[in-house]
């Protein structure tokens, strides 16, 4: 706050020199008549002054403050008015003891007094106006507006404001992409302001802005030695908030050159000093930078938390390209992980922005980063566009490193079009640029995408030397990701199986240690996807080795590494729930979970409601995807704060000789492998391991589909035969794809556990006609997403919950939610679940029914669940494709509860369950991630406590339904286990000629431990 001080009369002409404080306010009144020339200058000493000109109506018409600790701050005016003006001089901050001293000339005005006051007026007042909005019209007004002044500045040989008119317009330059403009008027900038002695800090401030511009573009040597200038500078004047600025600046430099630790002391050094002098915007720079460099060096979870540090900051702020850039920075941590639906969101906010502030330079970075999305999504159509896009632009502002990165980028493309060619051309125009500006990662990356093009031409011995080189590169800068992706190229160029074996374990190591660092599961999960082809590619490389060495372990090692990568978010996430997870927060962190969780609800239920404008619809969707986010982070907080919560005791991944041990006889584990050119499958039994190779993904999958589209089909008495000879043609083609090559080594087995990959979840084995019978005639099938987490499972410690059984059935669905019935389901009423429902209920004599209006979300919350053998749920499910958290089963809608019981709200229950049955539609559908298997409702029960789920894999008959669940939980109280008591009823069904259709018995599976 100003201290504000009796006003002083002020002769023109006289010298005042006077002691100022930080928040001083001296004032002095001088009166004009209409027309008069004012020029008042203030020499400032160690403070940073304001002037302000106040007319006689005691309005503000102009406040200058153009320095910052010395120099002399000069104000022009023409009188608009006759009577008594007031100057203000404001002591913004001190630096140790200050002074100033003001003096003020009037007279009638020269020409020359005119055209200082125009200057002034177009530099300061019109220039500086507009710039201080940030979208691309104002922008363009201020940059007219410091044009018009420029000249006038020269007339008047005042160095001072030319100076500091050239920087202004140099940074709208810059926004807008006009590189060689921007660096030119920095440069002049600085030329003017080293002759200014008294002007250090603008030379401070010149030199920064040139130093960076040149970074940008790659020019890291020119950059360097100005911007070490610029520090001294500061630490001579005195000048920390400056000096946290260069520092981060200088650390950016050497961020290009992949000086990675020297980048990281320097960014962290600045953001101490920035949140010394409390500089909030600094502040969350500094974070942006600092988790870049986390993100180079590989540290995923690192650069994530960081990065969304500065996002608030910036949205705090309501800094419109700050948001734009933090917004990208999480976007390329996304597309780093694999999470490209998540990565796309965040890049195309970034976009927008950008587009609004009209940072023609920052556009093309986004569209460079989209078009990396669209590439990884497979959208090659759309990536180039992208890219040239941003290529045109990078070239046209100079920004040869962007170039560069984007030349990779189209040679990456055109090989994804099969257009090699164009991938050499590409490839070898950004490495001559990256060569000249001497950026090793855009070496590294033109050489790696090189070496692809040349092996595509077959050019193995020129490949390899460049894939080495990439190596090299990628090693002396400290990138463990592009290390890997290098190690992989050079396994499968190599026809030494022994030596891909070894470079292939080396990638493998490089990329476990970086998935292992990362604290989000769907993190993991992501991470783990993306990088499929290099698992796939480990695990053909060892089964090839198999097949010249049988002897020896190389199908146990294939199927162990296909293990230890599969499915390991689950694993660790029932690891977390069998530490009693919210047990030991303190009252400040449920209060906070509580939030979190209301603001993920309270979103929800707008979006459920009907006729939501598309604007409002997506402004939502940012919200609760902001809030989904911030949960996630709150668990990873609590994960490393070391709590119970977040140490969860993972069970290590199986081993062959692990599962070996925990078989009975007669009993085998067949896990999958899907990959592109050539999958894989191993049984396990108490006797040993027996491999098989199977068609590649393309193969699989339209069998698949054409089988579901088939079976998924309700058809009726007349035409069942001709149903059923059309699905077994489909369903025995697929038998001998995947099963069949596997029959040797079930010869005595009479239970199965399957492992499936990829759509293989998506498919009931029990259907598949082999030649002794229907699978569900033969074995005994249970299904799980990997070895590892049907152990977890059984190793959890269970007290038996002291009551049998509770159901939900035939919600009342007068009001659905909005955005669910615009999915196109159908809510009618079931009906039938009421009498399925209540037949169970007869067999379980301590049981609990909700039915109607009464099977409400609400009463699920808040039931007493852990004390509960079976949860049997008999309604409608929802599946969302692009966010599977989102699903759910959908009950009564209540006051206070959207209806739909979501996959992230089922993970906060506390189960104690032998078994959670979903007697609805889809439910065994989620969002396939290789090597993850599927993100579903399944994996929500599971980590909420449940030992077993059993869900459906397609729309069902609740008629047959209710047949269906009836006979399973007879069996279940006839002390079967679990798996077979499902397949006792699968069989009665069969044998029923109303039932027989794969339709009404097949799509429901039993997944997790069958005791």
């Amino acid at each position: 706050m100003l201290l504000l001080l009796a006003a002083q009369l002020l002769q023109p002409g006289t010298i005042i020199d006077r002691d100022i404080k930080t928040g001083d306010s001296h004032k002095y009144e001088l009166a004009l008549q209409q027309g008069q020339y004012l020029h008042c200058t203030a020499f400032q000493q160690n403070i940073d002054l304001a002037l302000l000109l106040d007319n006689p109506k005691n309005e503000t018409v102009t406040a200058l403050n153009r320095l910052w600790w010395e120099g002399a701050e000069d104000l022009p005016w023409l009188a608009e008015s006759t009577g008594t003006y007031t100057i203000s001089v404001d002591g913004k901050q001190s630096n140790g003891p200050a002074s100033y001293k003001l003096a003020c000339q009037v007279r009638q005005p020269a020409e020359l007094d005119k055209t200082r006051a125009r200057a002034y007026h177009s530099a300061w007042r019109e220039g500086l106006h507009w710039n201080g909005r940030q979208d691309a019209e104002s922008r363009k007004k201020a940059l007219a507006a410091y044009e018009t002044a420029l000249p006038l500045w020269r007339q008047l040989n005042d160095a001072s404001w030319e100076a500091w008119t050239l920087s202004q317009a140099a940074l709208i330059y810059d926004d807008i992409g006009d590189i060689a403009k921007a660096i030119d008027f920095w440069s002049q900038a600085v030329t003017l302001r080293r002759k200014i002695p008294i002007e250090r800090y603008g030379l401070a401030i010149s030199l920064n802005s040139l130093g960076t511009t040149l970074n940008d573009i790659g020019e890291n040597e020119r950059a360097l030695p100005l911007l070490e200038e610029a520090i001294e500078i500061r630490k001579a004047i005195g000048d920390r908030r400056g000096e946290g600025i260069v520092r981060g600046n200088l650390g950016l430099v050497y961020f290009r050159l992949n000086e990675y630790d020297k980048a990281l002391e320097l960014y962290q050094s600045a953001l101490e000093i920035r949140r010394a002098v409390k500089d909030r915007l600094g502040e969350s720079t500094s974070l942006i930078t600092t988790g870049n460099v986390y993100l180079a060096r590989g540290e995923i979870q690192r650069a994530l938390d960081t990065h969304i540090q500065a996002l608030k900051i910036r949205e705090e702020l309501k800094n419109l390209n700050g948001q734009a850039d933090a917004h990208g920075a999480i976007g390329t941590v996304y597309l780093t992980s694999g999470d490209y639906l998540r990565a796309a969101g965040h890049w195309q906010r970034a976009a927008a922005l950008y587009t609004q502030t009209g940072a023609k330079l920052a556009i093309a970075s986004a569209n460079h980063n989209l078009g990396r999305i669209a590439l990884a999504n497979g959208d090659n159509t759309r990536a180039k566009s992208l890219f040239e896009d941003a290529l045109t632009v990078r070239r046209a502002g100079g920004n040869r490193l962007g170039a560069s990165a984007t030349l990779a980028a189209l040679c990456e493309t055109a090989l994804a079009r099969s257009d090699v060619p164009n991938a050499i051309g590409h490839a070898r125009e950004g490495l001559a640029i990256a060569r000249e500006i001497k950026s090793r990662a855009g070496i590294g990356s033109n050489l790696q995408c090189l070496a692809q093009a040349e092996l595509r031409a077959s050019n193995t011995g020129t490949a390899r030397q460049l894939l080495n080189e990439a190596l090299d590169t990628f090693r002396t800068i400290g990138a463990p990701d592009e290390q890997s992706r290098v190690l992989a190229l050079l396994a499968a160029s190599t026809n030494n199986l022994a030596d891909a074996l070894t470079l292939i374990e080396q990638s493998a190591k490089i990329a476990g240690a970086m998935r292992g660092a990362v604290a989000s599961s769907n993190l993991r999960a992501a991470f783990r996807a993306a990088r499929a082809d290099r698992i796939d590619l480990h695990t053909e490389i060892l089964m090839r080795l198999h097949a010249q060495y049988p002897k020896q372990d190389y199908a146990a090692r294939a199927f162990n590494l296909t293990e230890r990568w599969r499915a390991r978010s689950l694993v660790e996430m029932m690891g977390e729930a069998r530490a009693e997870l919210r047990q030991d927060l303190t009252p400040e962190q449920s209060d906070r979970e509580e939030k979190l969780i209301g603001a993920i609800a309270s979103a929800q239920r707008v979006l459920f409601r009907p006729n939501l404008p598309e604007a409002r619809r997506k402004q939502i969707e940012q919200q609760l995807t902001a809030a989904e986010h911030e949960f996630e982070l709150f668990q990873i907080e609590l994960r490393r704060a070391g709590n119970r919560y977040a140490a969860g005791q993972y069970t290590p991944a199986s081993d062959v000789r692990t599962i070996q041990e925990q078989l009975s006889a007669n009993t085998a584990l067949i896990e999958f492998a899907v990959a592109e050119k050539q999958s894989y499958a191993w049984v396990v039994t108490p006797a040993g391991i027996k491999s098989a190779e199977l068609p590649g993904r393309a193969a699989i999958e339209s069998r698949i589909d054409a089988f579901r589209k088939l079976a998924a089909r309700p058809g009726n008495t007349l035409t069942a035969s001709a149903a059923l000879t059309r699905i077994d043609a489909e369903a025995s083609a697929i038998y001998r794809d995947l099963l069949a090559p596997l029959e040797p080594a079930l010869k005595s087995v009479t239970q199965l556990t399957i492992v499936p990959d990829g759509i293989l979840a998506y498919l009931p084995f029990e259907a598949l006609p082999t030649p002794k019978g229907r699978l569900v005639e033969r074995f005994r099938v249970a299904y799980a997403p990997s070895a590892s987490a049907l152990n977890a499972l059984k190793q959890r410690n269970r007290k038996p919950p002291p009551r049998s059984l509770l159901a939900f059935a035939d919600p009342a669905y007068g009001n659905p939610p909005a955005l669910v019935a615009e999915r196109g389901f159908d809510f009618t009423r079931l009906p039938q679940t009421r009498a399925e429902v209540a037949a169970i209920r007869t067999l379980f004599p301590v049981s609990k029914v909700f039915v109607g209006a009464e099977a409400d979300e609400h009463a699920l919350k808040s039931a007493d669940l852990e004390n509960f053998q079976y949860l049997h749920i008999a309604a409608h499910g929802y599946f969302d494709e692009q966010h599977p958290a989102r699903s759910g089963v959908v009950l009564t809608p209540g006051q206070d509860d959207d209806g739909v019981l979501q996959a992230h709200e089922v993970m906060r229950l506390r189960l104690n369950a032998d078994l959670v049955t979903l007697s609805a539609c889809q439910t065994g559908l989620g969002k396939l991630l290789a090597g993850e298997g599927v993100l579903s409702l399944s994996r929500a029960f599971f980590y909420a406590g449940a030992q077993s789920t059993v869900v459906s894999l397609w729309n069902v008959n609740d008629a047959a339904t209710a047949q269906l669940m009836k006979s399973f939980y007879t069996n279940l109280t006839r002390g079967l286990p679990r798996d077979e008591a499902l397949r006792q009823a699968k069989l009665a069904m069969l044998k029923s000629t109303a039932w027989r259709h794969p339709y009404f018995w097949a799509p429901f599976i039993f997944t997790g431990n069958p005791y």
